[in-house]
């Protein structure tokens, strides 16, 4: 059963801004991926969602107060950083330091980003279940579980794991 779902931050939650490495809470542009808002309403009453960015040092401290700026807090539970974790991705033990402080299976969580090697290989490494945010390709899926174009498909794609999930609990 899926009871999670992490989040990259860059280019999945929020779109990069030029010129600057990340988006930060004084930056004076922040863009919310298309999409995202409703997804993350959609889903967060029912799984615990959460961010897993390998922001570090002062840029880690501000993913917080950009959810907040964005109006994205609500939604999101936990925040897991290199700076946390003291490994990045693809490094299985991001994820599993993830998993073990959320006190999950890898089977119950998902992965959504857009970086095929660290978001979606690293993630299926560990056993979790993986949806590759990808506008920019063929959406040819090679190992992740799932590949979607637009985050308004998101919600259908988490629910096709979950049923899935499901089928192979019974």
């Amino acid at each position: 059963m899926i009871k999670a779902i992490a989040f990259d931050w860059g280019n999945t939650l929020m779109r990069e801004i030029p010129l600057t490495r990340r988006p930060s809470a004084t930056s004076p542009t922040m863009e919310v991926v298309p999409g995202v808002t409703q997804a993350l309403k959609d889903l967060h009453q029912q799984y615990l969602c959460c961010i897993a960015s390998n922001a570090r040092g002062p840029e880690s401290t501000a993913l917080s107060l950009v959810l907040e700026k964005v109006g994205l807090d609500p939604y999101i539970r936990h925040v897991f950083t290199v700076r946390e974790l003291e490994v990045e991705k693809p490094d299985p033990r991001f994820f599993e330091g993830i998993l073990w402080k959320l006190r999950l299976q890898p089977q119950e969580c998902i992965m959504v980003g857009d970086n095929y090697v660290t978001d979606i290989a690293g993630a299926k490494a560990v056993g979790l279940k993986t949806i590759w945010f990808t506008a920019h390709s063929s959406r040819d899926a090679r190992h992740a579980d799932v590949a979607i174009g637009d985050m308004g498909e998101l919600a259908a794609a988490v629910k096709k794991l979950a049923a899935q999930a499901e089928r192979a609990a019974v």
